[in-house]
């Protein structure tokens, strides 16, 4: 079973009115990919993975975090993998 079906498989069992819909976007540009999906769906909130990089590909690009942030008008979950 897949984490996001354990994760929808929890969340019906723990609070069956609370409706949650998973997706997975995909694309060169996620930043865009987010925009037109916030601008499409409306969402109430989202929910992204940090990725860790290691200390030279932080020092040479721009956190696409600090972006979404300043970016979207959507409250951002931040979730860090394990």
């Amino acid at each position: 079973m897949a984490k996001a079906d354990k994760i929808r498989q929890y969340q019906e069992e723990q609070n069956p009115a609370l409706q949650l819909i998973f997706y997975q976007l995909y694309g060169k540009d996620i930043n865009k990919e987010l925009a037109e999906f916030t601008k499409t769906f409306e969402p109430d909130l989202l929910v992204i993975f940090h990725q860790p990089k290691n200390i030279f590909v932080q020092f040479f690009t721009q956190s696409h975090t600090k972006q979404l942030l300043s970016m979207l008008d959507v409250p951002l979950l931040i979730l860090k993998k394990p």
